[in-house]
């Protein structure tokens, strides 16, 4: 069905763009794959690193046990690394060892 002339029109700007599809088929090809892979990279960036407001912020702050340290038990534990220890081992002194000729 004709309408003033639209079908040859249709066909003429159907068959250009068949033509320079054909004739960049590698390039727009290359940008299509471009933009799903960039698309892709910003997509998981976001998920990857949500944005952190400031109450979700100090509600994990709250959540965190500090740890608070008994400084008696730094000072005993300051003094034993001072102290010399000699070990009293159960073996013979004069024990060879298998691996010497």
């Amino acid at each position: 069905m004709k309408l003033f002339g639209l079908e040859l029109e249709t066909k003429k700007y159907i068959t250009q763009a068949k033509n320079y599809a054909s004739k960049y088929r590698v390039t727009l090809t290359s940008i299509a794959i471009l933009l799903v892979f960039s698309t892709a990279i910003i997509r998981i960036d976001r998920l990857a690193s949500p944005d952190m407001n400031q109450d979700r912020y100090d509600e994990q702050l709250e959540t965190i046990q500090r740890v608070d340290f008994d400084e008696d038990a730094i000072k005993e534990i300051r003094a034993l690394r001072d102290v010399d220890v000699d070990v009293d081992s159960r073996f013979n002194d004069r024990r060879e060892n298998p691996f010497s000729e």
